[in-house]
């Protein structure tokens, strides 16, 4: 990739969304295509990349759930708060962090758009990272958010499975009311976006990712609606 993105210059999905296809047809020559998809293995597979635990939190900061170590011994760094051994509920965003880390590879090193160096770790020999910060918005963090979501929910297969679950004839669920009354019996704010429907929280156990992550994917698929249904108020 040669251009530089930026706030002022958005990379499109569907780029996004090819690149995480094109890895896919990687790991896919070597695996079957099966469900779920592991990142850990891709990591290894394709770039060599080992998966490790470091104390992100504490060495580099407390929003830190991931980084890229690429001088030296190549590794996914995870924060070990997030080690689904030891915390299994964590397994959503652990998976998710090594795919984040792994749009950062496809989209970001190899034209070096992002490079920060840390100082105060190298005396463990953590050179120069990409680092992955929860609270960090800024454009190339979006764009490997977004790859996470296309490699660990490839769209034919999210599609797939809403059919086994619902026909290949079914329309999109309104799913409004059931958040509303999650987010008002939890006292939550009514834009709160943490809750999530069932259905999302249901299939996210097939791809091992957060219903958060798959209530996106189902959003942007079109196969359900997150705002309300106005369509009985027109005249």
């Amino acid at each position: 990739m040669t251009q530089h993105y930026d706030e002022k210059h958005r990379m499109k999905n569907s780029l996004i969304r090819d690149a995480a296809n094109e890895v896919l047809a990687v790991y896919w020559q070597k695996y079957p295509r099966v469900l779920p998809i592991d990142p850990e293995e891709i990591a290894i597979q394709v770039w060599k990349f080992y998966v490790d635990f470091f104390d992100l939190h504490s060495q580099v900061g407390p929003d830190t759930d991931g980084a890229l170590r690429y001088k030296g011994e190549q590794k996914i760094l995870v924060d070990k708060s997030l080690d689904p051994e030891k915390f299994p509920n964590k397994l959503g965003r652990y998976m998710f962090t090594i795919a984040h880390e792994i749009g950062h590879l496809k989209l970001h090193l190899p034209d070096r758009l992002l490079f920060e160096s840390l100082p105060d770790l190298v005396d463990d020999g953590f050179e120069a990272a990409l680092i992955r910060r929860s609270s960090c918005r800024e454009e190339p963090e979006r764009q490997a958010d977004r790859f996470a979501g296309y490699l660990l929910m490839p769209q034919e297969f999210v599609i797939e499975v809403w059919q086994e679950r619902h026909g290949k004839d079914s329309r999109p669920l309104n799913v409004y009311e059931e958040l509303k009354e999650a987010r008002e019996r939890f006292h939550l704010s009514p834009t709160d976006r943490t809750v999530c429907c069932q259905e999302a929280k249901e299939i996210a156990t097939r791809f091992n990712v957060s219903p958060q992550a798959m209530q996106i994917q189902l959003s942007e698929l079109g196969l359900i609606h997150l705002e309300e249904d106005l369509q009985g108020y027109l005249l």
